[in-house]
């Protein structure tokens, strides 16, 4: 069995900041990993949250279709498509951890994926959410 590895949209934002080089580096190396082993798992949503973040709160912005560029390697990751009963799945895991639909969402997706973690700095690390525990990457 793989260790499959749901990487959360931060991570990889964060392997184009070159604002923070020990967050660039770490986040990069994962990236580079999950590449090579195949083990990483990304979803609909985090492709969608990367442009966003990439075009619109990166400073300086990135274009556009920089961003599509920057997006498009990441095709050959195992990406989660997010179907309708994961948004009601959503609803339901952020009204009992009290988190974001968007988080929640993003743990759906990486149980429904037959991940064993989520590495992300946005939600509580080492916490567990039903099947799928949190590891910040970062600290």
């Amino acid at each position: 069995m793989t260790d499959r590895k749901f990487v959360d949209s931060n991570v990889i934002a964060y392997a184009y900041d070159s604002s923070d080089p020990k967050k660039q580096a770490c986040a990069q190396s994962i990236i580079k990993e999950g590449l090579r082993s195949g083990e990483i798992v990304i979803s609909s949503q985090v492709l969608g949250e990367c442009y966003n973040v990439f075009t619109k709160k990166f400073k300086p912005r990135i274009s556009n279709l920089d961003a599509e560029d920057i997006l498009k390697p990441l095709a050959v990751l195992d990406i989660y498509p997010i179907t309708k009963q994961d948004s009601y799945n959503a609803m339901q895991i952020s009204d009992k951890f009290q988190i974001s639909y968007w988080d929640a969402l993003i743990l759906v997706s990486a149980s429904a994926a037959n991940c064993q973690c989520v590495l992300s700095e946005d939600l509580s690390a080492s916490q567990k959410y039903g099947s799928v525990i949190v590891v910040n990457p970062f600290g």
